[in-house]
């Protein structure tokens, strides 16, 4: 598996799997000092869930240009793009989605060559730009 394939699948993996404030939580407090409690089942009445869900759109944003820029070969666009989507998730506490993503962003770009095969990649990269492979590193028919 290519290290682009392997952003591509953990963009995919974690797309669309935090969408709001998915856990219960307090959003407010009544008049005599009781918590309002939410299930997290992204009532549209709650400011937390909708708050979550704001930055999840964000989080999600940004993983979706981390992964463009990874298939453009913009190796340091996207782990700043990965970072940030992990940063905003870890606002609400940790990062299961987007830390993961991170982390594989990470990985793909600090991967180095087999040995002996050093350059490779810039070989790939000058192969993609020529269109003599395609983004999946995959031959074109001439």
């Amino acid at each position: 598996m290519s290290r682009l394939a392997k952003v591509e699948a953990a963009y995919a993996a974690a797309a669309w799997h935090w969408v709001d404030a998915r856990w219960p939580h307090e959003n407010g407090v009544e008049d005599d000092g009781t918590p309002i409690l939410c299930e997290g089942d992204g009532a549209p009445d709650c400011g937390i869930c909708a708050a979550a869900a704001v930055d999840a759109r964000a989080a999600e944003n940004l993983g979706r240009a981390a992964t463009v820029a990874a298939r453009d070969g913009r190796w340091s666009d996207a782990r700043a793009a990965a970072r940030a989507a992990r940063g905003i998730e870890q606002t609400w506490g940790d990062a299961p989605t987007w830390g993961p993503f991170c982390a594989a962003v990470e990985a793909a770009a600090t991967a180095t060559p087999v040995p002996g095969q050093a350059g490779v990649y810039e070989v790939v990269e000058a192969l993609r730009e020529a269109g003599a492979v395609d983004a999946d590193d995959e031959e074109v028919a001439p």
